[in-house]
Formats: C-alpha cells, structure tokens, sequence
C-alpha cells in the first residue's frame, strides 16, 4: 500500500515536473525571441545613431568610468571605435587625446555634460570647445540627459552634440565685420542710418545730431514716427522701399528742416545688405551738401548776374558800333566834300590804311589794298 502511494505521488510529482519544463521552455523560447528583438532593435538604434549627423555620447555609469558614443564621436576625435572617453575613468585610464573648453575656461571632468547628466541633473543648450590632441579646435552644441530604469534609478546619461564650427567663425566674422562698421560709422561725418523692412531706424550713428534728433530718440522708430515732414517721409520710403524690392542702390537729394528751424541740404545713397542672397536691412549713407548747394545758388546768382551785364555790355557795343558806323560815314562824305584823305601807317608791320577820298585823290582801285608806305612816297614830289 505505501508503494502504491510512493508510485503514485511520483506520478504526480513527474506530471508536474513535466508540466513546469514545458513552461520553462515556453519562457526560454520567449526570452530568445526577445533577445532576438533586441538585438535587431539595438543594431537599429547602432544604425541609426552613425546615420545622424550628430557626436553621441553614452555613459554607461553614474559615474562615468566608462563614456563610449556613436561612429561620427570617434570620428570628430580620430581615435578607434569603442575608445573609452571618459575623462572620469579610473587613473591610468584616463583619456590625454582632447580637452573640452568652455568660455575659454578647461572644463573639470565632475562638470562636463556627461557627468552632470549622469548625476541627475539635465544640461540645455551648451556650447562648449573640443580640443584634440592636435591642436584643432571644434565648438559644439547641445544637450544632456540622465538615463534611469524603470525604479528611476540612474543608470548613467546619453549626450548628443553637433558641430557649429563654420556658423561659430561666420558669427565672428560678422560680429568683426559689425564692430569694423560701427567703429567707421561712429567716427563718420555722414548720417548713417541702418532700416528694416517696415523702415524702422535699426541703428544711427552720432553724426544724426546735426539734425536736430539724439539717436536714443531715434532707435525703432519711422520717419513718420519723428514728426519729420510728410512729403521728405514719402520720398525716403519711396526709395527704401526700392531697395527692398529691386536689390539695387538708390540716390536722393532733398532739403531738411530740423526741429529747431536750421535748413539743410542732403546727399543720400541707400545700398541693400544681403542674408543669403535676401535683402534683409538697407543702409542709408547721407551727405550734408548744405554749404555745396549754398554756393551753387552763389555761383548761379552770379552767372546770371554776368549773363545779364554781357546782355548789358553787347548793346553798348551794338550802339557804339552802330555810332561808329554813322561815324565813318560821315567822315567819309566830309573827306569827299573836302577833298581831303587821311591814311594811318603801322610802322612794325608796315601796313597802311587809306581812307576813300585817298583812292580817289591818287586815282587808285578801292578794292585793292593801300600801297606800302615807299610805293606810296613816288606819289609825292622830291
């Protein structure tokens, strides 16, 4: 009897042991599977991460012994695939091969992104300086975030950055080329004044205060704005509106009354500055021609006033000719009725005149010049 139950709870023990291996196997097939999903969702993610134009950074600690990254992080530092990064790592382990730099300042390892990151603490917006080994400098955007399982414990932190390098060096050269500009245009005589599209004044130089506005008043506001006079308004925005359109430069002249009642004259050529080939602000650069157009209506006051004594002049000549005309005339029918001639001898050039009555005392053609003053002495007796 106690062997039948012996046999029969070994039976029993056997099913159940059976049963328990069949849910063994289920659950084995199933974690294969999902190891096999896995594997396929992390070569994805691998892929993934080395397709993006993007360095990133994953620390695989909280305390960041060991910080690998992703294809284009090797590359940016030019050292083999799965190179440990981390400048926390254990002494002797310690990469030499970059040093990170921000606002010129080394970056201690306890405060780099991924340390801060794997502290707890998320980091926005950084920008930082890689130096390699070689001395290159690359600066880099982005961000950093803690990574934590499922308890919100913290496993470490992944870091993703991109290179700013060529928009960093145009930034410095546009703020080089701005600082070079506001140095010229501060020092400038001429009225330099920057618009935007809707012709708001973006900036003034000093120069504005000969016409009677400080360039505080001035900033952000239109011509309208500033009470100027409605018809100089309408002729500037005529041809800061051509700018904006055409992309070319436009030339005006026109008169100015400042606030305090002073007239002035100005000379003004507004060029368009270019964003990638769109016109984004014009530059106004204007002249004070005051003096200039003062003395032109000098000189044309004067040119009229000559004009008008040569007018004078020409018809004293006029009657003074005509009165020697009438002159000669009479002379002339006197001489006749004389009998009487007159000639006139240039001695230098020995050229002599005879008057009419002298061609006909000595009977000679009037049409033929007057003899030579020796030709003329055979008329006269010894």
């Amino acid at each position: 009897m106690k062997l039948a139950n012996m046999l029969s709870q070994l039976s029993h023990s056997n099913i159940k042991l059976a049963r328990s291996l069949k849910e063994r196997n289920n659950l084995l097939e199933a974690l294969r599977g999902s190891e096999k999903r896995e594997r396929a969702r992390s070569k994805e993610l691998e892929a993934v991460l080395d397709a993006v134009p993007v360095a990133v950074f994953i620390a695989h600690d909280p305390q960041v012994c060991q910080l690998t990254g992703n294809r284009l992080s090797y590359e940016w530092l030019q050292v083999p695939a799965g190179t440990n990064f981390s400048k926390s790592a254990p002494e002797g382990e310690k990469p030499e091969f970059f040093k990170l730099f921000k606002d010129g300042k080394e970056i201690p390892p306890e405060k780099m992104p991924s340390q801060t990151a794997a502290a707890g603490k998320e980091v926005n917006d950084c920008e930082l300086d890689i130096i390699s080994a070689d001395g290159k400098v690359r600066h880099v955007f982005g961000n950093a975030k803690p990574l934590r399982d499922e308890q919100g414990n913290l496993l470490g932190s992944v870091s993703a950055f991109i290179d700013i390098t060529e928009r960093k060096k145009a930034e410095e050269a546009l703020v080089r080329s701005e600082n070079e500009f506001r140095t010229l245009a501060e020092n400038s005589p001429d009225v330099i004044a920057r618009f935007d599209r809707q012709k708001r004044y973006l900036y003034i130089n000093p120069a504005v205060l000969t016409s009677g506005y400080p360039p505080e008043k001035i900033m952000g506001k239109t011509s309208s704005e500033l009470g100027i006079n409605p018809e100089t308004v309408k002729l500037w925005e005529e041809h800061i509106e051509s700018v904006f359109t055409t992309g070319k430069p436009e030339e005006m002249e026109y008169a100015y009354k400042s606030p305090q009642g002073k007239e002035y004259y100005f000379n003004t050529i507004i060029v368009p500055e270019f964003i990638n080939g769109k016109v984004m602000s014009a530059l106004a650069i204007s002249r004070d021609i005051t003096d200039t157009k003062r003395a032109e209506a000098r000189l044309k006051e004067t040119l009229d006033n000559l004009e008008k004594l040569v007018e004078e002049r020409t018809i004293e000549l006029g009657k003074a000719y005509n009165s020697l005309k009438e002159s000669e005339k009479g002379l002339a029918e006197a001489q006749r009725m004389a009998h009487i001639g007159n000639w006139e001898w240039d001695i230098e050039a020995d050229k002599t005149y005879w008057s009419e009555e002298m061609y006909r005392i000595f009977r000679r053609d009037p049409e033929k010049l007057a003899p030579p003053y020796n030709e003329y002495l055979c008329y006269i007796h010894p």
